[in-house]
């Protein structure tokens, strides 16, 4: 994790500087609680409930940044936190295109662990009223001494003025490891500040049976 520091420190440097001359456009927090938190069709709280929060800033010049934390429990400690950073730009009326970093930290993880990990990313978004199509991209230099490509493409569609139904299929590409594809379908409502989300996600590996899983969120202001 040392050797990628100084490419973590420029990026946080360039957001930084991106960020001083720009002007918030919005503020939120948000706190949930799942019955299992899965992450690309694999579960991180070992089938257990977990509690998650975090914080984004966005500014009118499409940068956008942000903290999310979670309790987890597969052997790397007890918490895990993200710091992300991710600017959004036009490219038609209809499309819009984003690149970002994503830091995975784990601050309590045992002294021969090195869990910590940085994935850059890249994206389209198309919005075609009413489905939404998004196609993201993900890489990382080093994952446990693996080098990793992460693909994704997903939709969703509001169903009236509080529903909406999403789903979303990936493929995680391992240099030397195992290659997984995952796969997510869900629907969500929302109620003022208060969105609850259903879904069923799994992966191909062998003797997954997939995970229903539940999430109750607010999110603030």
């Amino acid at each position: 994790m040392k050797k990628f520091l100084p490419t973590i420190c420029a990026a946080a440097g360039f957001l930084a500087a991106a960020m001083g001359t720009a002007q918030a456009q919005s503020f939120s927090a948000n706190l949930g609680v799942t019955n299992n938190y899965v992450w690309r069709g694999i579960t991180q709280s070992d089938d257990e409930f977990a509690v998650q929060g975090g914080a984004d800033v966005a500014f009118e010049n499409g940068l956008s940044a942000g903290v999310w934390a979670s309790n987890v429990d597969w052997g790397v400690g007890d918490v895990e936190v993200d710091l992300y950073g991710n600017y959004a730009f036009p490219l038609t009326d209809m499309v819009t295109g984003n690149v970002g970093v994503i830091g995975y930290f784990y601050p309590d993880q045992p002294s021969w662990s090195d869990a910590n990990f940085v994935e850059f990313n890249a994206g389209v978004d198309l919005a075609l009223d009413p489905v939404t199509l998004t196609g993201d991209i993900y890489f990382s230099p080093d994952v446990a001494g693996d080098t990793t490509w992460y693909f994704n493409g997903g939709a969703s569609l509001p169903v009236g003025e509080m529903f909406s139904l999403f789903g979303n299929v990936g493929y995680y590409e391992w240099e030397t490891g195992t290659d997984t594809v995952d796969y997510t379908v869900g629907a969500a409502a929302s109620i003022e500040m208060f969105t609850l989300s259903v879904a069923y996600t799994g992966t191909d590996l062998s003797g997954d049976d997939g995970n229903f899983v539940a999430l109750l969120k607010v999110t603030l202001p």
